[in-house]
């Protein structure tokens, strides 16, 4: 077996953290992450744009070819999402 390093999984919205009184209110978010031996842990949502208005939550299935297919969150809702590798 072998170690593939620490997930944060949970995260603080700073765009969903809302102050009521002396009381707050904190959403937390689970992000999809990639395993590579080359790069180790990376979050899905770091390699998107940064304004893409995607958060990557779930990935459910990854190909030789680098494809990445998952569930993520816009605006609009909950949306399957799919990868492809860019050619750079």
């Amino acid at each position: 077996m072998s170690r593939l390093g620490t997930l944060d999984l949970v995260r603080r919205s700073p765009l969903l953290q809302r102050t009521l009184g002396n009381e707050a209110i904190l959403v937390v978010q689970v992000h999809a992450f990639l395993w590579t031996r080359a790069k180790g842990m990376q979050d899905l949502n770091d390699l998107i744009p940064f304004n893409s208005g995607w958060q990557l939550n779930v990935a459910t299935a990854a190909n030789r070819r680098g494809q990445i297919a998952g569930v993520g969150l816009t605006a609009n809702g909950s949306h399957a999402f799919l990868l492809i590798p860019s050619q750079n």
